[in-house]
């Protein structure tokens, strides 16, 4: 499933969650970071949430 297609799938009282999916992962949110380095940083982001 592409970033775009999960973000679409977001419902609307979680807007917040979409805006930093666009913020944070994407290469024109998060400048200077490699492809490999935007998907590291959704993995560390989903195992915290998941260990909170």
């Amino acid at each position: 499933m592409l970033l775009e297609q999960l973000r679409e799938r977001i419902p609307d009282y979680a807007r917040d969650l979409r805006l930093n999916l666009a913020a944070v992962l994407t290469p024109q949110g998060a400048t200077g970071l490699s492809d490999s380095q935007l998907w590291m940083t959704a993995l560390a982001a989903s195992i915290a949430a998941r260990a909170a």
